[in-house]
């Protein structure tokens, strides 16, 4: 083996170094070399992976993997389990990305009496918390009928209502979606209606859905509006869906 030590510049140059004890490995300021593998013993930010030393690999919690990019712990990994900080996505190379998961239903709780014309869901609603459903993810908050989006991206919005005719005078009853993207003017975004026949005490259900595109979640919010010919009665349950809505984020905007 040929060694050359530089006594100038503190430099030693060889070919090969091999430990001297089999079990040991070589150290070399605190990594250790062995048998082809390296282990740099658990240090934050022990395998440094750019020029400037701020996108790193470690292991310093037992059996997790931190992942380091630009100084900003984005990624983590344990068993089974790959973790997507907040703020961080997974971007696919058709320009698709994930950056949080939102799935999410609301219902109508109380039965109620709606007279002629058309007015919001303004009250009595609550997120589906019986026989083991719930929400996936991230949550959609509800405040005096108007929702709010809990991350920018595109949501398939669904409503569904059930009613039942109080009166022989109405024919036909609608449920509605509508949507802003100014927190003050809104839209008819979606519409599906329900004709009855001639007969009184008749239940019939009809749904509507929308695919809306939040780009701020202050400003891009969803309502809910029926609009009856006449009397009816809306059909409700805090144990069942059956006047409800849906919120599902199908990807990043």
């Amino acid at each position: 083996m040929s060694v050359e030590i530089d006594g100038v510049n503190n430099i030693i140059k060889t070919n090969t170094i091999s430990e001297v004890t089999s079990a040991n490995g070589v150290s070399i300021d605190g990594v250790i070399v062995k048998d082809g593998a390296v282990d740099v013993q658990g240090v934050s930010d022990g395998i440094i992976l750019d020029a400037d030393g701020d996108t790193t690999i470690s292991a310093d919690t037992d059996d997790q993997i931190d992942f380091k990019i630009a100084g900003a712990d984005d990624f983590q990994m344990t068993a089974n389990t790959f973790t997507v900080a907040s703020g961080s996505k997974i971007t696919y190379g058709d320009g698709g990305s994930i950056s949080s998961i939102t799935g999410n239903i609301w219902r109508q709780t109380t039965d109620a009496t709606l007279a002629a014309g058309s007015g919001d869901l303004t009250a009595n609603w609550e997120t589906i918390d019986s026989y083991g459903v719930g929400a996936a993810g991230n949550s959609m908050s509800e405040s005096s009928g108007i929702f709010t989006f809990p991350t920018t991206g595109f949501y398939l919005v669904r409503a569904q209502m059930m009613v039942n005719r109080t009166s022989t005078a109405v024919d036909y009853t609608g449920m509605r979606i509508y949507a802003t993207q100014d927190n003050s003017s809104y839209n008819l975004t979606a519409v599906g209606y329900t004709w009855f026949e001639n007969t009184a005490s008749l239940y019939a259900s009809t749904s509507c859905e929308t695919i809306f595109d939040c780009t701020n979640t202050t400003t891009h919010k969803v309502k809910f509006n029926i609009n009856r010919e006449a009397e009816v009665g809306l059909v409700a349950s805090s144990t069942q869906n059956l006047t409800f809505v849906t919120f599902i984020k199908l990807g990043d905007t």
